[in-house]
């Protein structure tokens, strides 16, 4: 058994859908269970359709006359079941929004979940017309209930409900299940999302609960790449990486997957791949519990910009427990998540991605210390197993500085997945280009063209 999801990038047109219902037919054997976000734009039109009710005027003509061009383009005659309920909850819900703005945030994930249901139907009615048997599910239907504000992945209630909503209808000769991602229903039965790349997390809380074979992501791309093509046109495919690099990789900066997207299937040791709609027989990557200890090396560079870095100096940490303690506590109280942190015996420097609260941090943190809080810096991240720590630095340091761009902190972690230090906002790109070209394109060493390499910090932290 497989699970098989599909983002709105592979169901922007009749085209595509009828791609994506061609790829489930080829793997009908597997017994797919089909994960399905909105048609491509559909949340943004959504979204647009909210402002557009709390000034007083929306239409939802638009965004009908598309879904039903395109089932009529797929040649579906017979509308799907509840179709015309859903056109009819869409107007209702924006009714209601335009008579109570003060309710509107609460009546967005009804207004957005319209969208994987449409699609959800849509998919399902296409397949039926090609032979195949298939049923649609809104999420909260197969298990995805009783969802708290802060969805907690290791939940073993929410896997066996899931599970328990499932394995009937997965069954050898049942119909194909055809299920809404991103959506769920709250403890007090309000519509919620789950966030960004929530259709990923859907299809790996799915694949973990049945225990299945692999879990699929189909996307608009051929996987991970060794650095965002956008930037570096010779960025090459990563045929194969492990879990933690992959974590570690969508925490600092890949849009491809995000972190909580991982942890289902990591937690149970499914493989996921990563592949591309419209060329479904590339390979794709493939992420692996483990990799063999052969493969060392540099996966991929990535980055996350517009970062606030955290300089604290006190000589009250010297020879003192408790410092870290109160710095973080902060932290905590303000809710501030820290990215990287360096420290020697007197300062300690921290990167934030998220820069809110910063005056009341900096008057918290300079009752007991001096603080320099700079904005506009971005993090850049080598992921990989890192076997060869000293001879990746040297490559590092020298490429940056023959490019004169300065690094002002470094962090790696004893699990040696991960180098990632800290540049001016402005340096990515270039970074990106010239560590590239070092460590995947020249193949060669590096000549230094001037040993006075720049480095504002001297501290390291292995953390």
């Amino acid at each position: 058994m497989i699970v098989m999801k599909f983002g709105g990038s592979s169901l922007t047109n009749s085209g595509n859908i009828k791609n994506v219902a061609e790829i489930i037919e080829e793997n009908r054997d597997r017994h797919p269970v089909v994960v399905i976000s909105a048609l491509g734009g559909t949340t943004d039109d959504l979204l647009q359709l909210k402002e557009h009710a709390l000034a007083g005027h929306a239409d939802i003509c638009m965004i009908r006359e598309r879904h039903d061009s395109i089932l009529d383009e797929l040649g579906i005659v017979t509308q799907p079941e509840g179709w015309n309920d859903l056109w009819d909850e869409l107007n209702s819900v924006l009714l209601r929004i335009s008579f109570n703005m003060d309710r509107a945030d609460m009546l967005e994930g009804q207004l957005l979940s319209i969208g994987e249901r449409l699609a959800a139907k849509l998919l399902a009615a296409l397949l039926n017309d090609r032979g195949l048997p298939s049923v649609s599910y809104d999420a909260w239907d197969v298990g995805f209930i009783e969802i708290s504000d802060k969805l907690v992945l290791n939940n073993p209630d929410l896997l066996n409900r899931i599970y328990n909503c499932l394995h009937k209808v997965t069954a050898a000769e049942s119909p194909i299940p055809v299920i809404t991602g991103y959506i769920a229903r709250k403890c007090d039965g309000k519509i919620t999302t789950l966030g960004r790349n929530g259709s990923d997390l859907t299809a790996s809380l799915i694949g973990a609960a049945l225990k299945v074979n692999e879990i699929q992501y189909w996307k608009d791309v051929d996987g991970i790449m060794t650095a965002d093509p956008k930037k570096v046109n010779s960025a090459k495919h990563v045929p194969l990486i492990s879990f933690q690099e992959a974590s570690e990789l969508a925490f600092f900066g890949s849009k491809i997957l995000h972190p909580s997207s991982i942890k289902p299937a990591w937690d149970n040791g499914i493989p996921i791949s990563i592949k591309n709609t419209a060329a479904p027989d590339r390979h794709g990557t493939t992420i692996v519990l483990g990799l063999p200890d052969e493969s060392p090396g540099i996966k991929a560079i990535t980055s996350k910009r517009n970062v606030t870095l955290v300089d604290i100096t006190s000589l009250d940490m010297v020879g003192q427990y408790g410092f870290l303690a109160r710095v973080f506590e902060i932290f905590r109280d303000l809710k501030l998540s820290v990215d990287l942190m360096a420290t020697s015996e007197v300062s300690v420097s921290l990167s934030l991605d998220e820069a809110h609260s910063l005056p009341q941090l900096k008057d918290r943190l300079e009752k007991f210390s001096r603080v320099n809080i700079l904005s506009g810096k971005a993090i850049i991240s080598l992921i990989g197993h890192v076997s060869q720590t000293t001879s990746i630095l040297q490559q590092v340091f020298v490429t940056l500085n023959n490019s004169h761009i300065e690094v002002i902190m470094i962090s790696q972690g004893m699990s040696r997945a991960n180098i990632s230090f800290v540049v001016d906002d402005e340096n990515v790109t270039t970074c990106i280009q010239q560590l590239h070209n070092c460590l995947y394109d020249l193949q060669q060493p590096v000549a230094m063209k001037s040993s006075n390499i720049n480095t504002q910090n001297r501290d390291t932290i292995h953390a």
